[in-house]
C-alpha cells in the first residue's frame, strides 16, 4: 500500500512551498503537477532549469505555490464640491447628469457653494451631504429623489417642503 506525504512550508508572505513524497514498499516515488515548479532534493536559483522528478529512495520535490489572483473591486464615484460651482443648483444640475438622472430646483432662491469638501459613496447619499452644508447659510434645502420611468429625478426643496406634495 502507498503512503502519501504533503508538507507546506512557507517560503514568504504571499507564496509558500509544498513537498509530495510518495512511498511505495520500498521506494520512493516523487510527483508533481505538471503546472508546479519543480526542484529535486534542495532549492535552487529560480533562474536555472529545475531538475525533473526523479525514482530513488529518498526524494523531495517541491512545489511553488502561486499567490491567489487579485480581485479588482469597483471604486465609488468621488464627488466634490468647491466655491468654483458657484451654487448648489449647477453643482447637483451637474451630479444628476453624470447619474442620468433629471434635476428640479423648486427652491425660491440658489445658495452660494462656499466650502470645499470631497466625499465617496452613492449619489443619494452625496447629495444629502452636499446639501447639508445649506444649514450652516441660513437657508436649509434637501433633496427628494423620485424613482420616475424611464429617468429617476432629483428635486431640491427647502427643508420645510414636504417631498410628497399629497400628504
Amino acid at each position: 500500500m502507498s503512503k502519501l506525504l504533503i508538507a507546506l512550508v512557507a517560503m514568504a508572505p504571499a507564496i509558500g512551498q509544498a513537498a509530495l513524497v510518495i512511498q511505495d514498499a520500498g521506494s520512493v516515488k516523487s510527483s508533481v503537477h505538471p503546472t508546479a515548479v519543480v526542484a529535486a532534493d534542495k532549492p535552487q536559483a529560480a533562474d536555472k532549469p529545475q531538475a525533473a522528478p526523479t525514482t530513488s529512495s529518498a526524494s523531495t520535490v517541491q512545489i511553488r505555490i502561486a499567490p491567489p489572483p487579485q480581485i479588482k473591486v469597483a471604486s465609488e464615484p468621488v464627488w466634490v464640491t468647491s466655491p468654483t460651482a458657484v451654487n448648489y443648483r449647477l453643482l447637483l444640475e451637474g451630479w444628476a447628469k453624470k447619474e442620468n438622472m433629471d434635476f428640479l430646483w423648486d427652491a425660491d432662491k440658489d445658495v452660494p457653494v462656499t466650502g470645499n469638501d470631497t466625499f465617496t459613496g452613492p449619489f443619494k447619499t452625496a447629495v444629502r451631504r452636499a446639501l447639508s452644508a445649506t444649514e450652516l447659510v441660513g437657508y436649509p434645502l434637501k433633496p427628494c429623489f423620485y424613482a420616475n420611468s424611464p429617468r429617476s429625478l432629483v428635486r431640491v426643496v427647502k427643508k420645510t417642503t414636504k417631498c410628497d406634495p399629497s400628504t
